[in-house]
């Protein structure tokens, strides 16, 4: 049986539903990369390429995830094409499409994820690129601290 992040990677809804109801304390989980399990539902990173797409199981994992109380960043957002929670995080924090994001360097090596336009444009959430275009959002690596 898939642990939550697996799960999670595969947008097994059900799965991931069934875990955090048996282990509430399971959204919390992170992988060796530092990745969380809704990282793994809704974007790529440097130790993840999708050669498949992610498919509405994804969404519906994710939505799961976020019910369940996991933290929801910009890129998980626009990932989703969320629009409203887009605009709602610009509106709260003005910086954060162009804001450098630090990461913490792993032993493992830790995950560098999408940024919120490049898993709006893999998605095709044409309103959501628009507007982060249209805010300012730019596609820059984050910076890895130790």
């Amino acid at each position: 049986m898939p642990d939550v992040i697996t799960a999670s990677m595969l947008g097994l809804a059900g799965r991931v539903d069934a875990i955090l109801t048996s282990d509430r304390q399971a959204v919390y989980a992170r992988d060796a990369h530092g990745r969380s399990a809704l990282d793994a539902t809704t974007l790529l990173d440097t130790y993840r390429v999708c050669h498949t797409g992610l498919h509405a199981g994804h969404d519906q994992t994710a939505e799961i995830l976020i019910a369940h109380g996991a933290t929801v960043d910009i890129e998980h957002a626009a990932s989703l094409g969320s629009l409203d929670r887009v605009r709602g995080m610009v509106q709260q924090d003005s910086e954060v499409l162009t804001r450098p994001r630090s990461i913490k360097a792993l032993i493992g090596g830790a995950a560098i994820r999408e940024s919120p336009l490049r898993a709006a444009k893999r998605r095709n959430r044409t309103e959501v690129v628009a507007y982060l275009l249209k805010h300012g959002a730019v596609d820059a690596p984050p910076i890895l601290y130790f």
